[in-house]
């Protein structure tokens, strides 16, 4: 595939209020210029996403033992969400059994909560992860880091079917819910400018073939609950909570790609840890018999737990025979 003849081009660029609901993004008119940070489009300053989100999941995850949604270097990684309006038909074709019918008139920018709605021919199909992406009208570089993995939001705004028949299980096993890309070189990003891929690293894995992979195994997108995978899940809590398990032999079964492909996907520092390349590392885990991280942390929970009593209870054994000492040494030489 020559990637050199495909493009995008941005339709409009779309920025989150701190103070609106979290799938509202506003659009950022045409005229005012929009600076691609690190941590993609800030506002809000310390009540900006990129800061609250991180900080929180920090606090819960002391308090619940897991890791709890994205840390900081997530934001790095997902710093713009990007939605393709060639995504829109394969939707429309797909002729899911939806509770509520899909909206007739077509999408525009920002239905999706994406940063930069975009039209051209590179969409799921043709972008890989690790493509780097630039634009002779800004000094901005961005590098594709992962699909989109919907959450139940997708299904909440379209269909309100929540099981595999919704709109986001056939977005995550098809990656036309959008995706994600850092911002390696920061910069302006404006509407009409025309992106190019400069770079590709692995024209093997291209998004909606990374997005067949994961999420298009049997029984991945079925739950209302959330994503369940083979394997013993990672530090995320409801991703562990719903992991099917299955030794080596079962997890082979599931998994459509080489065992290659799986260390591949498991080790690519390109692909976004968040949703993806940790779940491909607890996966490749499972099915190397080894301990995931989640055990392994669950493991030095109960350890520390298990210490602790052991010291209390040792504590208390002490503090019991040193008062009986003590009751000797009142009483030794006391004839009753």
């Amino acid at each position: 595939m020559d990637f050199t003849s495909f493009s995008l081009t941005v339709l409009s660029r779309h920025k989150r209020i701190p103070s609106q609901k979290s799938y509202y993004r506003p659009k950022i008119p045409s005229h005012e210029a929009a600076f691609a940070s690190t941590k993609g489009f800030q506002s809000g300053g310390l009540l900006d996403w990129s800061v609250l989100k991180p900080l929180e999941s920090f606090i819960i995850s002391q308090y619940k033992g897991h890791k709890y949604n994205v840390t900081l270097s997530d934001v790095y990684e997902r710093a713009l969400l990007v939605q393709s309006n060639t995504h829109y038909q394969p939707i429309r074709d797909a002729n899911l059994n939806l509770k509520e019918n899909l909206p007739d008139k077509e999408w525009v920018g920002g239905n999706w909560a994406e940063n930069l709605h975009i039209g051209g021919t590179l969409n799921t199909n043709t972008l890989c992860i690790g493509d780097i992406l630039t634009t002779p009208n800004s000094s901005v570089v961005l590098q594709v880091s992962s699909p989109r993995r919907p959450c139940s939001r997708v299904d909440v705004q379209f269909g309100k079917t929540y099981d595999g028949n919704g709109v986001r299980s056939f977005c995550a096993k098809t990656g036309t819910s959008g995706f994600f890309v850092r911002v390696l070189k920061t910069g302006d990003i404006n509407d009409g400018d025309v992106f190019k891929i400069t770079k590709r690293l692995w024209p093997m894995y291209s998004l909606a073939r990374v997005s067949a992979l994961l999420y298009g195994m049997k029984g991945g997108c079925e739950k209302a609950s959330g994503y369940a995978l083979p394997g013993k899940g990672t530090l995320h809590g409801k991703t562990a909570k719903n992991a099917l398990g299955g030794d080596a032999q079962y997890i082979a079964s599931m998994w459509k790609g080489t065992y290659k492909e799986l260390q591949e996907l498991a080790s690519m520092k390109e692909l976004a840890a968040f949703e993806w390349k940790e779940e491909f590392e607890a996966i490749l885990a499972s099915w190397d018999g080894m301990d995931t991280e989640l055990e392994k942390r669950s493991s030095g929970v109960l350890y520390m737990v298990l210490v602790v009593v052991i010291v209390a209870a040792v504590a208390v054994v002490v503090k019991l025979a040193m008062g009986v000492v003590h009751v000797h040494m009142y009483y030794g030489n006391t004839t009753l």
